[in-house]
């Protein structure tokens, strides 16, 4: 029963008439007033609402705050916008994504504190999207130069708001279960498609063509989910409480099992990849890593037979598939165009451009490598840019090495750096870094690791 003497519980209890009224009135409204127009004002409604529950939030748990920046991304699309000739999707994780940054924003205004963090990885990250802005005076297409510099904003506000935020153990400690809740709603959701295709209830694999969720295409989808697998099995493995454990153990089974339900051979080749590190590294818990790794195959060869029988297919077939022989032809043309346009590229976005008068099959594509496309894309000055962030996260590694003591802390960088396997190698066989909901995942463990490196440093000082 609510106590209506305390302030808080009267305005909840408002809130709740207010909605209820609010819904038996809009059959009502809608006689005088377009649908659209009232769906449009609900929305805003419900946005305004979002943003002052997140801020209280925020300045009462900011870790808690951040979880749902990464969760949000099994959403998708809540706004469309439309202006003449050109259509804009906006996605809750974006808006998400602006509402905290103008909240910590708006935080540190109040509190005078105005002091901001960037480290090396973020300068980098900050002077290849300024290389970016600047190709627009040699880009081909606007608007796919819009949409790669816009999503690479969208990249660094999240790892921006990330290390800002993470101010201490507590909050990063909460901020590091959106990796595992991630790679659990992302999981729920593909299961959920691939049910509604038939795929369990008949023999016939789904086509990969099929599996499209609010996340995107099956690529970013098992891209997203093998990077979440490192991560939710050390959380499971340094928890302490037995829920907790029981949560995180069965979590990293199903996510894993998940991986394969897209059917595709760089995902699967780079999970095993990084869970072998991980598992090598973990000596004094072989014995749960076996137990699991068991759990996992048994389920895929019985119960997911169908599947696990489609992927061998697929990998007695490899030198024969299509695939694989169009990533030759790709790779080739790619260098071809990377050396035409040595210095700064053809431009953010314009990769697609170029592919698509180059590529015998005259489709619009992004590279299957990543390193690939941004030598096309920017040059040597963008590679040049690339692994100056690559050798800032190494030392980021590195250092957080020196600094650790305590096994649980090991078992965790073992699980960061497992995770980085994991997305480096898939980045070299899929186009996965160009993804706007992968690229938002991967940024947001790059912005922990740095933020773990910084709690770290403070506490030795």
């Amino acid at each position: 029963m609510l106590n209506f003497k305390t302030k808080r519980n009267k305005i909840i209890f408002s809130v709740i008439v207010a909605a209820f009224i609010l819904a038996g009135l809009i059959p009502v409204i809608s006689y005088w007033v377009p649908l659209d127009t009232i769906l449009f004002v609900l929305k805003s409604i419900a946005i305004i609402a979002g943003a002052i529950g997140l801020f209280l939030i925020y300045r009462k748990w900011p870790g808690i705050a951040l979880i749902v920046i990464p969760v949000s991304i099994i959403v998708g699309t809540v706004w469309i916008w439309r202006i003449r000739e050109f259509t804009y999707e906006v996605s809750l994780t974006e808006i998400l994504i602006v509402a905290l940054g103008l909240i910590f924003l708006f935080d540190k205004f109040l509190k005078k504190d105005f002091k901001l963090k960037l480290y090396p990885v973020g300068f980098f990250f900050l002077l290849y999207i300024a290389l970016c802005i600047v190709s627009l005076l040699w880009v081909q297409s606007i608007p796919k130069y819009l949409i790669t510099t816009r999503m690479f904003l969208y990249h660094f506000a999240v790892f921006f708001i990330v290390i800002n935020v993470i101010e201490n153990i507590k909050n990063f400690k909460y901020a590091l279960w959106a990796i595992s809740l991630t790679g659990l709603a992302v999981s729920a959701q593909l299961t959920w498609k691939v049910y509604d295709l038939g795929g369990f209830l008949t023999y016939a694999v789904p086509e990969r063509t099929q599996i499209i969720t609010q996340v995107g295409s099956w690529v970013f989808i098992a891209a997203i989910i093998i990077l979440c697998v490192p991560l939710t099995y050390t959380l499971a493995l340094i928890s302490k409480r037995i829920w907790q454990k029981i949560i995180l153990f069965g979590s990293t089974i199903f996510i894993s099992i998940a991986s394969l339900f897209p059917l595709g051979k760089g995902e699967v080749f780079s999970l095993f990849l990084g869970m072998t590190y991980l598992g090598s590294r973990l000596k004094r818990k072989r014995v749960v890593t076996i137990f699991i790794a068991i759990a996992i195959i048994l389920i895929i060869a019985v119960p997911m037979a169908t599947f696990s029988g489609k992927f061998i297919e697929r990998v007695k077939n490899t030198f024969r598939d299509p695939n694989v022989q169009y990533r030759v032809i790709e790779y080739s043309t790619g260098s071809k165009i990377f050396s035409e346009n040595l210095l700064f590229g053809v431009g953010a976005g314009n990769l697609k451009v170029m592919y698509k008068e180059r590529l015998p099959y005259r489709v619009e594509t992004d590279s299957n490598n990543f390193i690939l496309q941004t030598a096309v894309e920017t040059g040597i000055v963008g590679l040049i840019i690339l692994f100056l962030i690559m050798r800032s996260i190494i030392y980021s590694l590195t250092d957080i090495r020196k600094k650790i003591s305590s096994n649980s802390s090991r078992m965790l960088f073992f699980g960061f750096v497992a995770t980085l396997i994991i997305a480096f190698v898939n980045g070299m066989l899929e186009a996965t870094f160009i993804g706007l909901n992968y690229g938002i995942v991967f940024w947001y463990v790059i912005g922990l690791l740095i933020a773990w490196q910084s709690l770290l440093t403070k506490a030795k000082s």
